[in-house]
């Protein structure tokens, strides 16, 4: 049976031993939007979700829910439009749901939180940074 990590799998015996052991929150961030015919809208969130796991597992830590917001400006790969299944947030709006997010997981008791994008848009990976 595999280890849990994930915030919103855990019970309270399990989180307060995980961030007691490792105070490091995993925050998978990414967008929906048109990944092709083959791939779901929110390949973004969900791959780095699968990779947070994974670091969690072998070196510690919790990993948060992902965050399916993305800037606007996304368009499918080639293309000069916009999909319409793109949910774009402003920037604005994702850097208050960020800001907020990891004020509250400073309040839980996180003393580091990793903040990882699948989706590498500049605009998105600056306001991460």
């Amino acid at each position: 049976m595999e280890e849990v990590v994930e915030y919103q799998k855990l019970l309270p015996y399990q989180f307060e031993a995980r961030i007691a052991a490792c105070p490091l929150v995993y925050v998978p961030v990414g967008s929906l939007e048109w990944h092709g015919e083959h791939n779901a809208l929110g390949l973004d969130a969900i791959k780095m979700h699968v990779h947070c796991v994974e670091a969690a597992r072998l070196s510690g830590g919790i990993v948060f829910p992902p965050t399916f917001y993305g800037i606007p400006g996304m368009m499918p790969y080639g293309t000069s439009y916009e999909y319409p299944a793109n949910l774009p947030v402003t920037k604005e709006f994702l850097k208050r749901v960020l800001t907020a997010t990891l004020s509250g997981l400073e309040n839980v008791g996180f003393k580091v939180a990793i903040l990882v994008t699948g989706h590498g848009c500049e605009g998105q990976l600056a306001l991460m940074r």
